[in-house]
């Protein structure tokens, strides 16, 4: 599902990079 709502959310998107970063 996070590989889903990375490609919906804008690229380097805040919340996204926290989540891809451990």
């Amino acid at each position: 599902h996070d590989r889903f709502r990375w490609t919906r959310t804008a690229p380097g998107a805040p919340w996204q990079i926290a989540r891809l970063n451990p």
